[in-house]
């Protein structure tokens, strides 16, 4: 893990490292980076940009979670009107990665981001006639 970055101040890095699996180009890796809120019952956004970086000299590539918008909500009535603190995902730009179990996915975000991830598998083909 020495050749991968420091995170930056404010920063932590996170490490995935994706267990073997037969045929892993039917697999495709989304991240999902979630910000703790206090929220009623409106529905709330955040949009955010996930960046893709080079590991200089290695050929490998790293993700920073760079840019988080600020919130955007409904504005329905709540009743009751009680708030809660709910983990709110932020959409972002990066829709799905490879799935590679040879190298780990190396993702940087602010300390107060938590980053979950969902596998998702291909169907069978079918015919498109």
């Amino acid at each position: 893990m020495s050749i991968w970055p420091k995170p930056e101040k404010g920063f932590k890095q996170i490490v995935i490292q994706l267990p073997h699996l037969q045929d892993e180009d039917l697999y495709r890796v989304e991240l999902i980076p979630e910000k703790t809120l206090k929220a009623d019952c409106n529905h709330i956004m955040i949009n955010g940009t996930i960046e893709t970086r080079p590991l200089t000299g290695w050929g490998y590539e790293y993700y920073v979670l760079s840019q988080i918008g600020q919130p955007a909500s409904t504005r329905m009535a709540c009743f009751p009107q009680t708030t809660e603190l709910k983990q709110i995902a932020i959409h972002t730009n990066l829709k799905f990665l490879r799935y590679n179990s040879k190298l780990p996915l190396v993702i940087y975000t602010p300390k107060d981001i938590h980053l979950s991830y969902r596998v998702w598998s291909a169907g069978e083909l079918k015919n498109a006639e």
